[in-house]
């Protein structure tokens, strides 16, 4: 039970995020406060970054690249993050693989500009079923499969960004995915800055990091371990891992993907949740302390309620 100070607290800050005080501050006023300052700083200049000649042109430009795994989970957020950048004067791109690009084309408002790019894929190529573009049409054994087949579209990203460049219209910012650890190498190749978007909360994504690199959970007991790098989390028990989670042994089909994966978010330029500071203050300290980025709480996002339509199953997606 919450004492009676811990009680006022909680209802400050709900009432602070309903309400719009500082406590939710405008996110595209952090976003834009984020790629200002950090573009420009010294954590941006990585050793394998290429300054192309037209890089001036970045500053001139207002282009955003969106690129989400290919999950409801995931895309819902960065179409939603996505369309509230566009209403704030922002060019975004939004890449996927064609069925996606399809289905959430139908779900734009009238008045939007998104631009969508279809990055080639044939489920077949990778032994997955037809069709199958998103892992709402796989049964959970076979998402692993979907997330493996998605390091393939590593060629196909660069081209796409070559072409942007070649055309003189560079994006300025590519907002990736967390699965996508390998986009911030293809992305400084082009001197673009890279920046990786979690839908989720800094707390539950520190939690997903430290124990895959970890596998605290292996020497537990009694059921309950505690992140040896993380220990404001407190302790966890096993009963909340994930099955692959539980099952990983450092050497099995997951842990290998996560140890090529978690180690590439080092490479981003920064972070950015759909959380809110006040409630995620520790989360978010870990992401700061762990990799030395600028971390940015960019939360409440929701798709506009103007919105064409909730990309869901509902409405025939997916």
């Amino acid at each position: 039970m919450l004492t009676k100070n811990e009680s006022r607290k909680t209802k400050h800050v709900l009432h602070s995020i309903t309400y719009g005080s500082t406590v939710y501050q405008d996110f595209s006023s952090i976003f834009s406060s984020f790629i200002s300052t950090h573009s420009h700083s010294k954590q941006f200049k990585h050793k394998n970054h290429t300054q192309p000649s037209s890089m001036a042109k970045h500053n001139n430009n207002n282009n955003i690249i969106m690129f989400p795994f290919m999950a409801q989970g995931h895309l819902i957020p960065f179409l939603s993050l996505s369309l509230q950048l566009e209403q704030k004067g922002y060019k975004i791109t939004f890449i996927n693989t064609p069925l996606n690009v399809a289905n959430l084309r139908r779900t734009l408002p009238p008045y939007s500009t998104i631009r969508f790019v279809e990055i080639p894929f044939n489920p077949t190529d990778h032994n997955l079923p037809p069709n199958c573009e998103n892992t709402d049409t796989l049964p959970p054994n076979r998402i692993y499969d979907l997330l493996v087949a998605s390091t393939a579209l590593q060629p196909a990203f660069q081209n796409i960004l070559n072409d942007l460049v070649a055309a003189e219209t560079p994006p300025f910012c590519v907002v990736a995915d967390f699965f996508f650890g390998w986009s911030a190498a293809v992305s400084h190749k082009f001197g673009i800055c890279h920046v990786i978007f979690s839908g989720s909360s800094g707390f539950g994504l520190a939690c997903y990091f430290s124990s895959w690199i970890n596998l605290p959970h292996k020497n537990s007991e009694n059921g309950e371990f505690m992140l040896p790098d993380f220990k404001e989390a407190g302790k966890l028990q096993v009963t909340q891992l994930t099955p692959s989670l539980v099952a990983a042994t450092g050497v099995d089909p997951w842990s290998k993907f996560q140890k090529k994966n978690l180690p590439e978010w080092a490479e981003a330029d920064g972070f950015l949740f759909n959380t809110i500071e006040k409630l995620d203050e520790v989360g978010l300290s870990y992401f700061r302390r762990k990799f030395g980025r600028p971390v940015w709480a960019v939360g409440p996002i929701n798709l506009p309620v103007s919105s064409g339509g909730s990309p869901t199953r509902k409405n025939g997606m997916f």
